[in-house]
């Protein structure tokens, strides 16, 4: 998983040129961010990404948090650059991005 993360901070830049290009081509965009609560963690997924500006996005809570009580589904949040863990898109039917969503397959990789 950490790898996952760390691939998805490293090309995050992938990601801000197609959801900047508005172009028909580049649809679904989401992040996934880390919500920590009361000591849990869960990475949640982010749609609807809205707004990109000064380093923050601003998108609405995609998946229903199991651990963290403070979002729920269809909440609008912000998020810091910084606290991307994965992110997403599709280009011409093909996934990018979505490393986190990807790991069953690197589970037999050595490095």
């Amino acid at each position: 998983m950490n790898k996952a993360i760390e691939k998805a901070k490293q090309t995050l830049d992938s990601f801000d040129y197609a959801y900047k290009n508005n172009s028909r081509v580049f649809t679904f965009f989401g992040l996934k961010k880390k919500f920590e609560e009361n000591g849990n963690v869960e990475h949640i997924w982010i749609g609807n990404i809205q707004k990109f500006d000064n380093g923050k996005y601003i998108g609405v809570i995609d998946n229903l948090p199991e651990k963290i009580k403070s979002i729920k589904l269809g909440d609008t949040v912000e998020i810091d650059k910084n606290d991307v863990s994965d992110w997403m898109y599709i280009k011409n039917s093909e996934l990018h991005g979505g490393y986190t969503i990807r790991l069953p397959s690197w589970k037999n990789r050595s490095n």
